[in-house]
Formats: C-alpha cells, structure tokens, sequence
C-alpha cells in the first residue's frame, strides 16, 4: 500500500505531466472528469500491470471493446485491458541529407541536411512555438527569422525525420500530435517560383498522415508546432 508521503508526490506528478491528458479523446477524457474514482482506479491497475506492458500501450479497437472490466458500485474489480506495444523511438541514418522534390530550387540552409541524432523519442520531442503563436499567430517570416538569429534551427526536425514518423502511421501520429500540423524548420526550402516553403505532416479528414509542405507566408497560430529534438 502506498504510504501518505509517497500519496501527495503521485499527485504531484500528475500535475506536473498534465500535457500527457492531450493523449486522450474528448470522449476518454470527459468520462474520467465525471467518474473520477475509477478513473484512479484503471491509472492504479495499469501501474500494478506495468511489468507486461512495453514503454506505450495502447487500446487496440473501439473503446467498449477494449475496457474490458466489470464493476461494482464504483470499485473496477477485473481490469483485463486490451494493449499492443507503441515503440516510440526513430532511428535514422545521418550519413546523407533529407530527398527533395523536383520542384524545390534550393534548401535554405544545405549546411544543417546531415546534422540530427541517430535516434530520438517521439515522446520527449519539443513542440515548439513562437512567443507570440501562444495566445495568438504570428507571421512565417517573423518565425524563420527568429529561428535563424537565435542559431536554433539546427535542433529542429528536418523533412527525413518527418517521413520516419509518417510512416508509423495514423494511431502513432494521434497518440502525440491529434489536431496538429507538425513542421520540420530545419528542411525550409525555396520553390522554383521563388516561394519558401517549409515540410508538415497532417492528419486527413480519411484518418492518413499525409506529408505536404506549408507556406512560410501568412499567419500560424498555436496548432502549428515546429518540432524538435531540443538542447
């Protein structure tokens, strides 16, 4: 049994990794506000379960096919959840810089296409914003800029790296990124109409990761993140 010290540092903790809660639907997440004591309940379970679980889980299938557990009053008696393996980590090879499409004219910054780690965490990577993108949107070029004179683009994801998270598919790009366009600074390039554009990835209205590439002009608001590995 947990003591009463270690109690209020769990709760803590939650606190701290709130953001974690985006993983949820509305659905999921408005269920466990309005029946608060077996959502504890299900978080003590899959903590005591940890053992047969990898890093991530998750359900597999509609929600009442996958929370398999009977109840009592309020008390979650059988927990038998429905989970697969969710490796979070990308591994990619270095030695040679991001492909471009035909129509690119040039990268904006050729000297970054090798640099990146050999791996990094989905989980753990930075959804940056602008300042100003916060509360509110801010201009592309107004972004880029601030980018380059603080010498931060290098640790931004590049057009490879978003092609390796594409392809662990929709449930993966959920899990971490539902309703956002993700983008990749590090891989801005210029179109052979003099345009600079730089890659995203997106979820389609048919539930695909797509990869397309952004406009740097015009406004871009909080649902826009620049990913990165951070410092």
């Amino acid at each position: 049994m947990a003591t009463e010290q270690q109690i209020p540092k769990l709760v803590a903790g939650f606190v701290e990794h709130q953001k974690q809660f985006f993983l949820l639907s509305n659905e999921d997440a408005q269920w466990a506000i309005n029946n608060m004591k077996q959502a504890v309940a299900l978080a003590c379970e899959a903590i005591k379960n940890r053992a047969q679980y990898s890093a991530f889980v998750r359900p597999v299938g509609p929600p009442e096919l996958t929370r398999r557990w009977k109840r009592s009053g309020d008390e979650v008696i059988d927990l038998k959840p429905q989970v697969v393996a969710c490796d979070s980590i990308i591994r990619i090879d270095r030695s040679t810089p991001s492909t471009y499409p035909m129509w690119v004219r040039k990268v904006i910054h050729p000297e970054l296409g090798t640099l990146g780690p050999a791996e990094f965490d989905v989980s753990k990577l930075d959804q940056w914003l602008h300042p100003g993108q916060v509360n509110g949107e801010v201009a592309g070029p107004v972004i880029f800029t601030y980018l380059e004179r603080a010498e931060i683009l290098s640790y931004h994801l590049c057009l490879r790296d978003l092609k390796e998270i594409k392809k662990r598919g929709g449930p993966f790009f959920r899990r971490y990124f539902r309703g956002k366009a993700i983008y990749g600074w590090r891989s801005a390039v210029e179109d052979v109409h003099g345009h600079v554009k730089i890659p995203y990835l997106v979820e389609n209205s048919n539930a695909q990761v797509i990869q397309n590439w952004g406009l740097l002009a015009g406004n871009w608001n909080a649902a826009r993140p620049a990913l990165r590995y951070g410092k």
